[in-house]
């Protein structure tokens, strides 16, 4: 008898193309449907999260959101996890919540640049007053590949509300040179039954190309076989990316569209091997600035990064 798969049929299709198949189906056994216990402690101990939603017009989103360490709760079962909204920085202009209280299904990736840790949670949202409740659907933790590692402080949880916001279409030069210079981002997908996910992505300044008409070439470096992301694309091409500036507290935002590229030629190694990349292409661009409330020091690169 087969054995049943927790993976979709963009994900399968995904795998076999990499060929792949075989190691993906040897990971499922990491993903659970609850937090791992070990993790409720790391869980607290958390200021950064990334996520992913979708918006009215079923475009996908990807956030940052910075809070105290025990802004974010598990529960003893794992069943559940609590974001305390009113010990994070105050962000009004992302459309995370307004999302939220429409499609509830959200993706989620806590992650600990000091010590490369990250944990993704997938669930259903509930928002009440200050306090947004998921009820987890999927949970794993993930390697350190590519992750810069980074001594982040938390200097202000409280900082006046910030209504600044630049927006547009057309990628402009501030933001193509912070594209360019980025060493880090998160991407947002999404599947129709499976909801969204949100997943880092990292590598040397330089590793994304800026092509003509706001669209990014991004290599997809070997990772951990089962292509969550790509599997999405590969089904819903709509996407959201963010760039955090830790040097500025620049948080710039992204929604388009993604096309996966294969067999590409890369006689200088960008892909790492993968011969892999995908290309985004601008629709909409906005930029908030967290006002010098969470800085991020950068040690060393990761010495994964090809």
């Amino acid at each position: 008898m087969k054995k049943k798969t927790i993976f979709h049929e963009g994900e399968l299709a995904v795998q076999r193309m990499a060929n792949e198949a075989e190691t993906a189906s040897y990971r499922e056994e990491i993903v659970q449907d609850a937090i791992p216990a070990g993790a409720v402690s790391f869980l607290r101990q958390q200021s950064m999260l990334a996520a992913g939603s979708i918006d009215d017009s079923g475009r996908v989103w990807a956030s940052m959101f910075f809070g105290k360490p025990g802004f974010l709760e598990a529960a003893a079962s794992g069943r559940g996890l609590e974001i305390r909204l009113d010990q994070m920085i105050p962000q009004p202009k992302d459309p995370f919540l307004t999302n939220v209280a429409i499609h509830p299904r959200i993706g989620l990736l806590a992650i600990d640049l000091s010590t490369r840790r990250r944990l993704r949670i997938n669930g259903t949202a509930h928002l009440d007053g200050d306090l947004l409740s998921i009820a987890v659907n999927e949970s794993y933790g993930l390697c350190p590949k590519y992750i810069q590692k980074r001594e982040a402080h938390l200097l202000d949880a409280n900082p006046p509300v910030l209504s600044e916001l630049r927006e547009g279409h057309a990628l402009g030069d501030a933001e193509i040179a912070q594209i360019r210079t980025a060493d880090t981002f998160f991407v947002a997908s999404t599947h129709s039954s499976h909801g969204p996910d949100v997943s880092h992505r990292g590598g040397r300044p330089g590793f994304i190309e800026v092509l003509s008409e706001g669209v990014l070439r991004i290599p997809d470096f070997q990772g951990n076989s089962m292509f969550n992301t790509l599997g999405n694309l590969s089904i819903n091409p709509l996407a959201g990316l963010v760039f955090p500036d830790f040097k500025s507290g620049r948080i710039l935002q992204l929604i388009g569209t993604a096309t996966i590229l294969w067999n590409q030629p890369d006689s200088s190694g960008k892909s790492g091997g993968t011969h892999r990349f995908w290309d985004f292409r601008t629709e909409y661009w906005r930029e908030t600035k967290l006002n010098g409330t969470f800085h991020a020091k950068l040690l060393e690169y990761s010495p994964f990064n090809p």
